[in-house]
């Protein structure tokens, strides 16, 4: 550690140490980071956006509280949205995807779809009742939107719950739609 480094509390790395394993990383799979655009509005409060220079629409967004920290923001922000592929997910990604064995995962099940109601084993009870507590949302909407396969039914995906083991499948527009940043 040099006096040079700069840390936040509670992280195990030094913000330049973060960066440039970050860059480096990408830099492996052979995407070309570029900054392009930053905003300090006040002091203490800074704001990057980045982006690949091949293909602007694979961006984020850092924000710190400093010039360092909004960099290793945005740079973590962009590994995080690669490895949970979230830079498609408001895409269809065609019909030969659709019709792979697994378009998300390959622990995902597909539910078909019989009218309004959520079919059976799609969640439990007890999230049923929190995620549709008036049944006001339909089953179809719940068909992910990169497969786009309404005829395939609901793609879910198995969490499994520590306190005892058990499995339910979450459909995966309702993570998508509620808890992708």
């Amino acid at each position: 550690m040099t006096t040079s480094e700069h840390f936040i509390p509670g992280k195990d790395a030094s913000l330049e140490q973060s960066i440039a394993t970050l860059r480096g990383r990408l830099s492996e799979l052979d995407f070309h980071i570029e900054e392009r655009s930053w905003l300090n509005p006040v002091e203490g409060v800074w704001s990057v956006h980045v982006r690949d220079h091949d293909c602007a629409l694979l961006f984020s967004n850092g924000k710190g509280a400093s010039k360092l920290a909004a960099r290793a923001s945005a740079l973590g922000e962009f590994v995080e949205r690669l490895s949970t592929h979230y830079f498609w997910t408001h895409f269809y990604l065609g019909e030969s995807i659709a019709q792979r064995a697994h378009v998300h995962a390959p622990s995902e099940r597909w539910f078909p779809l019989d009218g309004d109601a959520w079919p059976e084993g799609l969640l439990n009870p007890d999230l049923r009742a929190f995620y549709n507590p008036d049944d006001a949302v339909r089953a179809a909407q719940l068909v992910d939107l990169n497969s786009g396969n309404v005829a395939r039914g609901i793609c879910a995906l198995p969490y499994q719950r520590l306190s005892d083991g058990v499995t339910a499948y979450f459909p995966v527009n309702l993570i998508g739609n509620l808890y992708v940043s």
